[in-house]
């Protein structure tokens, strides 16, 4: 009688295991995503500035795409490369993985009571249990896992950092060679028109017997020359924008129409001077994305080692009482840690503090290529602003000159030809200093790109420019309580 009864509890409770394993599917709440590699060509050849999801993060930003063909500010391409770059996207998502790691760890770590169950196929036919564990030491490896979790999430933000302002500044340098290469463009259409204007006036000049053949083919040259430069400056513009689009991560077809606009002044008429420079060196030693990730590192390593004594001297004792179905068998049984390997954890020690003398220098090192980087492009920005001046007061001194040819013309000592000669070499003047302008442009950009934040406000981007877009908007906050 007693063996049919535990037969029937046996079978019954068998029924409501099997009901509880079968309607606890956890894969039954995720969906199948498989990739469809045609449809990702797809939405990369084709990519649509319609997107919700760009518009909502455009307007987070206070920006918007323009309509009916007004150009695009340098604010607003920074903003779509930064949401559309695909290498972006890729460190984005390990960062979400880093973050919801610390979840994990703060919910299942470590588990104060297990109940455990399992079933057996052969031998015995299954066994119930109770695993009760009890930290002895009040230090907990929970809190330093959950410390180590936090500071590698920390280090894929700031994995983040640094590749989001290469890509600002990328996007800057290549706006400005557009600007510069269009500019070059007005500039010689000037210049082109002033070449025919004297060619025509050469050629008459030399049916009259004034000007000798070989004068009157050196006009023809540098209006051929010009037109040349003309044509490969609308090659450089086009060029550029297929440039400009494989940054912002776009077809190119999408950016060639398009005509930008650089509010750049401000930037360029800022004084780099010593004290300047100073105090932008020491705030980019202090605060570069590499050099904080390589703190950041050493942070991680001095949690690692406390994680090594921690789990070495913090005893738990696991209590596991159990009813194994062997007919009537009731067990219990009791473990404790085993006394550590001193010389394993002495190994384990000075591995991790020779880590943490590695990520040091690291630091070090970091700190030394920044200074190296700053140093380097803060000269080649003091050789720019010089070959600015320096076209600056050429320029000035050809208007100066043109303007005593035209005095001289007046008085009947200069021939129309010489003053038509001396305004040209004015619009060639203003052509070099502006190239000049642009170079030293890019100089202080290549200057703000090694330095990691803004020249003149000392700001970085916005974390609301780069972060996972889902986690700007839903603002998810890590529980690790």
């Amino acid at each position: 009688m007693v063996k049919k009864l535990y037969k029937s509890y046996f079978y019954v409770f068998l029924i409501i295991i099997n009901f509880i394993i079968v309607s606890c599917k956890s894969t039954d709440f995720v969906s199948e995503m498989p990739i469809n590699s045609k449809n990702e060509v797809d939405n990369i050849t084709s990519f649509t500035m319609s997107d919700l999801e760009l518009d909502k993060f455009l307007k987070s930003h206070d920006l918007s795409i323009p309509s009916n063909g007004e150009p695009w500010s340098s604010e607003l391409l920074v903003m779509i490369g930064l949401y559309s770059n695909k290498d972006l996207k890729v460190i984005r998502a390990e960062y979400g993985i880093k973050a919801a790691e610390i979840q994990i760890i703060a919910a299942g770590y470590p588990k104060v009571i297990n109940p455990s169950i399992e079933y057996h196929t052969l031998g015995k036919p299954f066994t119930l249990g109770l695993s009760i564990e009890i930290p002895n030491q009040k230090l907990s490896a929970k809190e330093l896992k959950i410390d180590i979790a936090k500071i590698d999430s920390k280090n894929s933000l700031l994995d983040l950092i640094y590749p989001a302002w290469d890509i600002r500044s990328k996007i800057l340098l290549c706006l400005i060679e557009v600007l510069r290469f269009e500019a070059d463009i007005l500039n010689l259409d000037s210049i082109n028109k002033k070449l025919y204007s004297n060619l025509k006036i050469a050629e008459n000049n030399y049916e009259k017997g004034i000007i000798p053949f070989t004068e009157l083919s050196e006009h023809k040259k540098l209006l051929e020359t010009n037109k040349n430069d003309i044509f490969l400056a609308k090659s450089n513009v086009k060029a550029s924008k297929i440039k400009l689009a494989s940054i912002l991560s776009v077809p190119a077809n999408l950016i060639l129409p398009i005509n930008f606009t650089y509010n750049y002044e401000k930037l360029f008429s800022y004084k780099v001077n010593e004290e300047v420079y100073k105090n932008n060196i020491n705030h980019a030693l202090l605060n570069r994305p590499d050099i904080i990730k390589s703190l950041s590192d050493y942070a991680r390593v001095e949690a690692e080692l406390r994680l090594i004594v921690v789990e070495n001297n913090n005893k738990t004792v696991f209590f596991k009482p159990a009813l194994l179905w062997d007919q009537t068998d009731l067990i219990f049984s009791l473990a404790g840690a085993f006394i550590p390997n001193n010389l394993s954890i002495n190994a384990k020690l000075e591995k991790y503090m020779a880590k943490r003398d590695l990520y040091k220098a690291m630091f070090i090192a970091n700190q030394s290529l920044a200074l190296n980087q700053i140093q380097i492009n803060y000269a080649n920005l003091i050789i720019t602003e010089s070959q600015y001046l320096s076209a600056v007061s050429k320029f000035r001194f050809k208007e100066l000159q043109f303007q005593i040819m035209k005095k001289r013309q007046n008085s009947g000592d200069a021939s129309f030809l010489d003053t038509q000669l001396e305004e040209l070499n004015v619009l060639n003047a203003y052509r070099d200093m502006e190239n000049a302008k642009y170079d030293k442009l890019q100089s202080i950009l290549e200057l703000e790109k090694v330095l990691g934040h803004d020249l003149i406000s000392f700001e970085g981007l916005p974390e609301t420019a780069f972060m996972p877009i889902n986690y700007i908007l839903n603002n998810i906050k890590v529980n690790d309580k």
